[in-house]
């Protein structure tokens, strides 16, 4: 899968991803570091990424939104390491066709939503 990495995702969850065959572009090595959430979609959009991120901003509708792939991270407290297991199983969801994209996800411990715009 090809990733636009937040800011704010830990090293260690990118380095997961990548030794799992992933496309990673992280916003934290590039020069557009401290663009805003609607340049982040739209440069998703433009290569056709999946924003992974821990912004729970990322959960409300815009105008802008519409069509992008994100996956949001709610996990307070909790080391990246113990994240990883969480999201080794919903790429296995999406790599096996159980979850479709274009969708906006939240995903925490105990759930993982697929998050409708009215």
């Amino acid at each position: 899968m090809k990733f636009l990495i937040d800011e704010n995702v830990p090293q260690s969850l990118i380095q997961y991803l990548l030794s799992s065959g992933n496309d990673c572009l992280d916003i934290k090595a590039t020069s557009r570091r401290g663009i805003s959430d609607e340049r982040v979609v739209q440069w998703a959009l433009t290569e056709d990424r999946v924003i992974l991120t821990y912004d729970k901003d990322f959960l409300l509708p815009q105008e802008e939104t519409t069509g992008v792939s994100c996956i949001v991270l709610r996990f307070p407290g909790m080391q990246p390491k113990d994240v990883i297991p969480y999201l080794s199983s919903v790429l296995e969801k999406i790599v096996s066709g159980n979850i479709e994209f274009p969708a906006v996800l939240l995903l925490d411990k105990d759930t993982l939503s697929r998050v409708s715009f009215p």
